[in-house]
């Protein structure tokens, strides 16, 4: 079988079922329990009871009717020497009469069983929402034009400095770079070389300076002071 020992087990599993309903005033040959209860009495889940039973209904192990399970092979199996009781006797001679006429009916309900399962799968489908995307600060960087070493020394002073890298903190990050006036790469290359974890505008218009209307990095600032520092000496030893 399709489903190895775990089918043939819920298949002689329900056998059983149905045999213990079995008396002279029921031979319906009807599994009573459903797929939950069958579910819980066995361990198994009660979807995987249900692909199993559908599976030996397309087999024809079982039969379904309106959403029924009966095994009328079972009144085929019955003698009717098992009993002296004229009405026991007469009730076997019915089912097994019934027999074919079950088994020509069953195709519908099983079709009707199909499609409940897969109506209830696709309704669990729905309720599973898509996965978010995931952000990354340092592609978002990367996307804004960033360059590569600026990057990697401001994520560097900001996992030192335990920043958080999420889309609330990067958003923040693009609104005051844009208040600047500066580039990313200018903004990001500032606050690596000053070990800010964040980056503030404020920030940024008390420590830059102006030369001809081009900013200024820290070593650019540092020779600009070596510069006036050499042209004090110079004059002060006039």
């Amino acid at each position: 079988m399709k489903y190895g020992m775990e089918g043939y087990g819920l298949y002689w599993y329900c056998l059983e079922l149905i045999c213990d309903g079995i008396d002279a005033h029921n031979l319906t040959f009807n599994l009573e329990h459903d797929s939950e209860i069958i579910a819980h009495d066995t361990g198994i889940h009660y979807e995987r009871v249900q692909e199993m039973m559908s599976y030996m209904v397309n087999l024809e192990l079982f039969e379904m009717n309106q959403g029924i399970i009966t095994c009328m092979k079972m009144a085929k199996r019955l003698d009717m020497s098992m009993t002296s009781k004229p009405a026991f006797r007469k009730s076997i001679q019915e089912a097994r009469g019934n027999h074919d006429r079950v088994m020509t009916g069953s195709g519908g309900g099983h079709e009707l069983e199909e499609n409940r399962i897969e109506e209830n799968r696709i309704e669990e489908n729905k309720n599973l929402s898509p996965p978010a995307p995931t952000f990354n600060f340092k592609n978002s960087l990367v996307d804004c034009g960033v360059e590569q070493k600026n990057i990697i020394a401001w994520m560097a002073v900001r996992k030192k400095k335990k920043a958080v890298n999420s889309e609330v903190a990067f958003d923040g990050f693009l609104r005051e770079v844009e208040i600047s006036g500066l580039s990313y790469n200018q903004a990001v290359q500032m606050s690596a070389e000053n070990s800010w974890s964040g980056f503030k505008a404020e920030w940024a218009n008390k420590d830059r300076g102006k030369s001809n209307g081009t900013y200024q990095t820290a070593n650019e600032k540092a020779a600009d002071r070596m510069r006036h520092t050499r042209d004090y000496a110079t004059a002060t030893n006039f």
